[in-house]
């Protein structure tokens, strides 16, 4: 690592640096990952996370970037990606987060399994809110309603919302106040296990 850190490449053309640069975050993530295996906590998985965003956002200055990721990594809650995002690049930062009222979803349980199904919305959740709408897909701006109503569900912190995440959850909804952490919404009324694409093996490098 300290080696590729303090490389100085000739300056013979910008191939040769740029692909240093990759070198070197690389080496970074897999320092990140190692980290992460030993002694390594959630919010410092979370700031790892952000500061290679953010360092992606520095090579595409002017660029807009979609980072997709669970909601519980998005929001902006204390010690999450998000809130190192915010922290990064005030202002610049949106968090959106995915919500859908029905269907199925792929996780893990001793194996990857496609079909777990999603619980039906509680009356106090906002996707039962969403729900009642009768739209296929919708998306919901928190900030254009701002404190307009502060009794709305939105902005309510024992508003139960689905969070699911890599393995199959028993209880699907936890409580937050979605205006307090996201900017957005975007729902999906049914939705579908993911499923996978055809690996292809990558050709030798020589």
């Amino acid at each position: 690592m300290e080696s590729l850190a303090t490389f100085k490449e000739p300056d013979n053309g910008g191939d040769r640096l740029h692909e240093h640069e990759w070198a070197l975050r690389n080496a970074i993530v897999i320092e990140q990952e190692m980290r992460k295996r030993g002694t390594s906590t959630l919010s410092e998985r979370d700031e790892s996370m952000a500061d290679n965003a953010a360092w992606l956002a520095d090579r595409f200055a002017g660029e807009r970037i979609v980072i997709w990721a669970h909601n519980g990594h998005v929001t902006r809650e204390e010690g999450r990606m998000g809130h190192f995002l915010e922290q990064a690049m005030p202002g610049a930062y949106r968090a959106i987060a995915l919500a859908a009222g029905s269907g199925d979803y792929t996780a893990f349980l001793n194996e990857v399994q496609a079909g777990n199904p999603l619980q039906a919305p509680p009356a106090d959740s906002l996707e039962h809110v969403l729900g009642a709408l009768d739209a296929p897909a919708l998306m919901l701006d928190l900030r254009a309603i701002g404190d307009q109503e502060p009794g709305a569900i939105w902005r309510t912190p024992a508003t139960r919302f689905r969070s699911i995440g890599w393995s199959i959850e028993v209880e699907q909804f936890t409580k937050h106040s979605p205006a307090a952490v996201f900017d957005a919404v975007i729902y999906i009324d049914e939705t579908s296990s993911a499923r996978q694409l055809p690996s292809t093996p990558m050709p030798a490098r020589r």
